[in-house]
């Protein structure tokens, strides 16, 4: 005689629901804590990218007057806010029908703002030698989503043209 073995309850293998819900629970509060702290981050990685983008269009400023032999200008604008460089054949700092633009106007993202710009007539301007026309510096903040200003940064070129980011 052959006898059926059915499977007890103990034998089978799975989860319960309330494991499973209990386990999506727990996923959800480490999602949420994750996405708060993100979005408070946010702010500080877009002025560490954006400092380090003016700092890199500096640089590279700084190099094509040395290789082309002109001066460049790197202007910034606070109404944007954002900064564009191009060849100043005849120094007045404004970009003029003939001459090249080397970075399109660029803008800073919304968290990102100008808190001031020591340059004379916000535009700083190598020349043939890689040297600016006037040292000075750049600063910069981060806004979160209530307004305050969570972090700040500073771009500073010396009258040696040697350029530099500081936290402040």
């Amino acid at each position: 005689m052959s006898t059926s073995k059915t499977p007890a309850a103990s034998d089978q293998r799975g989860f319960t629901l309330i494991e499973v819900i209990v386990v999506m629970v727990i996923i959800g509060i480490i999602v949420t804590i994750a996405g708060a702290n993100y979005a408070k981050s946010l702010p500080n990685w877009r002025l560490h990218s954006t400092s380090r983008d003016i700092h890199s269009a500096m640089l590279k400023a700084k190099s094509e007057a040395i290789k082309q032999g002109v001066d460049i200008t790197l202007l910034f604008d606070t109404s944007l806010p954002g900064y564009s460089m191009f060849v100043d054949s005849d120094n007045d700092k404004t970009l003029d029908s003939d001459e090249r633009l080397l970075i399109p106007q660029t803008s800073f993202p919304g968290s990102v703002e100008f808190e001031g710009i020591s340059f004379l007539s916000n535009a700083l301007v190598f020349n043939f030698r890689g040297l600016p026309s006037f040292p000075g510096g750049v600063k910069l903040r981060a806004i979160d989503t209530s307004g305050t200003v969570t972090r700040k940064r500073e771009i500073v070129v010396s009258s040696a043209g040697n350029i530099r980011v500081d936290s402040i």
